[in-house]
């Protein structure tokens, strides 16, 4: 999995107004506070890997203001794999829950317990030579009336389509990765205006616990 999606990076171009021409005026899973507004550009955050056993723990930063708006706890094995967190408040955000801890290529995107534990999306993943495909099937009562949200992950780039790439998908988010081996990865996640930026980077974040996970089995 260690080259560029080139089909998707040469074909596609995430711009800001990515969903202003289509019926589907915004994704909110997660919350209004965490939607890109539509008056600013497109958001990119800087999700920087932190030292851990499951690769999963990240500080998470606004590119343009350089500050910290989320942190990520991973987990192997286990039934609950990524957990988003508020950095302001420390509260948890969303949790990703490994549905199959054998095949592991379904999960929950949930409230977190304290809330109920509500199920926001249900993903499942699928595994190619080169890339991950995740589909997400929203369950919220917020886009539960959107297409699903596709997302080609490869080693060093990730596509987000609100619809099937094949099905004139839009595009909606794009990650970009530094891969290093001497240091840890940063991977820089662009999020188009009308967009829950938290959605985005949870499946960021799971789609490299799993490719990290996938590695060490092998």
């Amino acid at each position: 999995m260690g080259q560029s999606l080139t089909k998707y990076a040469n074909t596609n171009f995430i711009t800001d107004d990515a969903l202003r021409n289509t019926n589907y005026k915004r994704v909110l899973v997660v919350g209004e506070d965490h939607v890109v507004p539509y008056d600013q550009h497109r958001r990119t955050l800087l999700i920087r890997q932190q030292a851990s056993w499951s690769g999963g723990d990240h500080e998470v930063v606004d590119a343009n203001t350089q500050q910290v708006v989320y942190r990520t706890s991973g987990r192997v094995f286990s039934s609950k794999e990524v957990e988003l967190v508020d950095a302001s408040t420390g509260l948890p955000i969303v949790a990703v829950r490994s549905k199959d801890l054998l095949l592991y290529s379904n999960f929950d995107i949930c409230r977190p317990s304290s809330e109920g534990g509500d199920v926001l999306v249900k993903v499942n993943l699928r595994r190619h030579l080169a890339h991950y495909t995740l589909e997400g099937t929203f369950v919220c009562d917020t886009a539960r009336n959107l297409p699903p949200l596709i997302v080609k992950a490869g080693f060093v780039d990730m596509f987000f389509f609100l619809g099937r790439p094949s099905d004139n998908g839009v595009l909606i988010g794009r990650m970009d990765a530094e891969r290093n081996f001497t240091s840890k990865d940063t991977m820089s996640l662009a999020v188009v205006p009308g967009v829950d930026a938290a959605l985005l980077v949870a499946i960021c974040v799971l789609a490299d616990v799993v490719r990290r996970t996938d590695d060490a089995r092998d």
